[in-house]
């Protein structure tokens, strides 16, 4: 479950100055970090113990104002494409003097948050902020082919809105504050804009990733989880993508490995059938690692119409 606290409910760091306060002195601090009670990160800047990772102290060599943004943020909030918080970002104010590899320096004030013990940027920010991001999407082995910047940010959002993370007010508040310049800004202006109108959010990763084969290979834009009903107006499937009469299911070994779902799924694809309905079911293999999966609907659609 994740814990999410205004970002100035817990510091990042331990200061001189607070640790002064608290009655410790300069030679009591010293023999603490000499037998590991405080990990000293820089000048003035330390952590307890059990606090210590690399992002962790690159956050506290930051300095106040810090948090994790970009990729290490997304992660952190667990959005679609980013399940590993590498390259670790941080950002910091414009005014701060710090440099370093992984510091970003922003001109915007951005929303912070403590997400399980972290400083980080909400999750609008983050959306926005990715899209600013050069650094390449980590891709599972055997992937064939790099994401876009503008397909990782639309795989994010999807993500976000179907975990509840975001709604589309909240992004719109952030582009009312946001100036033109602000990087990012325009990758998340160009998702939202080849957006249907009204359509809901993707129900997976697989999904959303679908979508963009589809737009890429230039057919038409699927409607999402559409229901299905038979001729008594009883729902028999609500199905992942549908084009005309062509039905796209995908078939996640992560979601469909009980048998109950196994049997659902296949009774929904039989009726389906027997309505009229082109079923076709792919898996995480067909759409990222074989180059047919566009081909294979393409000529679906082409023979319903002959």
């Amino acid at each position: 479950m994740r814990e999410v606290l205004p970002a100035f409910a817990s510091p990042s760091f331990l200061s001189t100055s607070a640790i002064a306060t608290a009655g410790i002195t300069k030679r009591q601090r010293a023999e603490a970090v000499s037998v590991g009670g405080l990990i000293r990160v820089c000048k003035g800047r330390f952590l307890p113990p059990g606090d210590d990772d690399a992002l962790r102290r690159l956050i506290a060599s930051a300095g106040p104002g810090a948090a994790a943004c970009r990729e290490t943020a997304a992660s952190l909030w667990g959005m679609d494409g980013y399940p590993h918080a590498l390259p670790l970002t941080v950002r910091m104010p414009m005014a701060s003097g710090m440099r370093g590899r992984g510091l970003i320096r922003t001109r915007h004030t951005p929303e912070l948050l403590q997400l399980n013990g972290h400083p980080v940027t909400g999750v609008a920010d983050t959306l926005m902020d990715i899209g600013a991001s050069t650094s390449p999407l980590l891709r599972w082995i055997g992937d064939q082919e790099p994401i876009r910047t503008l397909d990782r940010v639309e795989l994010a959002l999807e993500g976000a809105l179907r975990d509840g993370l975001v709604t589309f007010d909240e992004i719109g508040r952030i582009l009312d504050v946001s100036t033109r310049r602000r990087p990012g800004r325009g990758s998340i202006e160009a998702v939202l804009a080849r957006r249907p109108v009204g359509a809901a959010h993707t129900e997976s990763y697989l999904e959303t990733r679908a979508v963009q084969r589809l737009r890429d290979g230039g057919l038409p834009t699927p409607r999402r989880q559409v229901p299905i009903h038979d001729a008594h107006g009883r729902e028999i499937a609500r199905v992942d993508l549908l084009l005309g009469r062509v039905v796209i299911a995908l078939d996640s070994v992560r979601h469909h490995t009980d048998r109950a779902t196994f049997e659902r799924d296949r009774r929904q694809w039989s009726e389906l059938g027997a309505l009229g309905f082109t079923v076709l079911v792919f898996t995480y293999d067909h759409i990222e690692r074989q180059a047919s999966f566009v081909r294979v609907i393409r000529e679906a659609i082409a023979m319903r119409a002959a």
